[in-house]
């Protein structure tokens, strides 16, 4: 299986409407939908919901969602702001991304309890980005992070995205990604491709699964005997054997199974140990 193969199985598996991230993505998605041109009061709300639903933790700073939503609605209309985070992909140079990169280093973005600052917001303003672009902007977070070069690595003969040329920039690393192995792709949502690709790794290395098992599946798992036998979900993942079962007792889709089977043979749980 080669890196595009492997990124096309997780947008399979999260394309499945049963699943929570769906779902979630989904209730997100309608909060950009229509003509209508946002006002403040929409900015904040829909940083709101993506703050809870991607638990980006805005919310628990002072001040945090106001600063930010006030920020975001300086940049122009939803249309306007769509044609700078174009500009922004398609454009190297450092002027025409200035205003944008400024705003992905401000640290005045919310106080803490004795007012000092709390620091930047690279993580939700990626993902407003990412939705206000219609899923053509990346996004930036813990799971990117930590798992960006060990997939490329493994799939590809390139060298490691995060390096010292972009000093470990995220969203900068990600349009050189596209650039370098998908050059020949016309596909406008790759990004989101990508990113359904890090999250599904990055979630089921972790061994949280809630968000990709509808409920009645997740509770018959818990409840199987291969769990109550392994006692540890990320074990009962890292096992071919107890796949097989899981999957022969509907719990894991044969797509999701497969997946899994392809961490496996990469040692991704070995490095969730």
């Amino acid at each position: 299986m080669n890196l595009k193969d492997f990124m096309n199985l997780a947008v399979k598996i999260l394309e499945n409407k049963d699943t929570e991230y769906y779902k979630n993505r989904e209730i997100i998605s309608k909060l950009f939908e229509g003509k209508k041109e946002a006002s403040l009061e929409i900015v904040k709300l829909r940083l709101a919901v993506i703050d809870s639903f991607y638990s980006t933790n805005m919310g628990k700073r002072l001040y945090g969602l106001e600063d930010l939503a006030n920020k975001i609605n300086d940049l122009g209309s939803d249309q306007e702001l769509k044609e700078k985070l174009k500009q922004y992909i398609n454009n190297h140079n450092p002027e025409k991304r200035k205003e944008l990169n400024s705003l992905f280093s401000c640290k005045e973005i919310g106080i803490h309890k004795k007012g000092d600052n709390s620091g930047n917001a690279k993580s939700l303003i990626s993902k407003y980005f990412y939705f206000v672009s219609g899923r053509q902007f990346p996004i930036d977070d813990s799971l990117v992070r930590e798992n960006i070069n060990i997939i490329v690595n493994k799939f590809t003969d390139n060298k490691k995205i995060l390096s010292n040329k972009h000093k470990g920039n995220v969203i900068e690393s990600l349009i050189d990604l596209r650039k370098e192995l998908f050059a020949d792709n016309n596909d406008n949502i790759i990004f989101s491709k990508i990113d359904n690709l890090m999250w599904l790794y990055g979630k089921i290395k972790k061994g949280s699964l809630s968000l990709i098992l509808r409920k009645d599946k997740y509770q018959q798992f818990i409840g199987s005997d291969d769990y109550k036998n392994k006692k540890n979900i990320i074990d009962c993942l890292n096992d071919n054997s107890t796949l097989n079962s899981l999957q022969e007792k509907g719990i894991l889709s044969n797509d999701l199974k497969k997946f899994i089977e392809e961490m496996i043979k990469i040692n991704a749980f070995d490095r969730a140990n």
